[in-house]
């Protein structure tokens, strides 16, 4: 299967990205290429090239990229508190991060780690070791 894709990749003209598997590399990679592509070397031209190759405009990629790293802080170390995790995460301040992981899941911190502890549809949360 992945020989199909990069076949597919090849033929649009498009780089096959043999990076990291995080969202912000693979995000400061698209800027990088945006930036050395094309005509048009705005900012704004960039965001447009960004978007069409991807289908998502930066903010909603910085958007999982914290998310992203938020997981990644949770897993490091599962008993930091709350305020360092939003700032280790890149979030302005711990009601951000509240605000964003609602967003991302439908539930407030508080209720999605009422969830994990009782909810048997959360069970994955629960072999990962994760809570927020």
């Amino acid at each position: 299967m992945t020989d199909v894709w990069d076949a597919a990749q090849r033929e649009a003209g498009v780089q096959t990205w043999r990076g990291s598997d995080r969202i912000k590399a693979w995000t400061y990679h698209l800027l990088g290429r945006a930036a050395q592509t094309g005509t048009g070397k705005s900012l704004r031209s960039m965001q447009r090239r960004v978007r069409r190759w991807t289908g998502q405009d930066i903010q909603t990629l910085n958007f999982f990229a914290r998310i992203e790293d938020l997981h990644q802080l949770v897993a490091r170390d599962p008993n930091t508190r709350p305020v360092d995790l939003a700032a280790g995460a890149g979030f302005a301040d711990q009601s951000h991060m509240g605000r964003d992981l609602k967003r991302a899941t439908g539930f407030s911190p508080v209720q999605l780690n009422q969830r994990i502890l009782q909810d048997e549809a959360f069970w994955c949360y629960r072999l990962l070791g994760e809570r927020f």
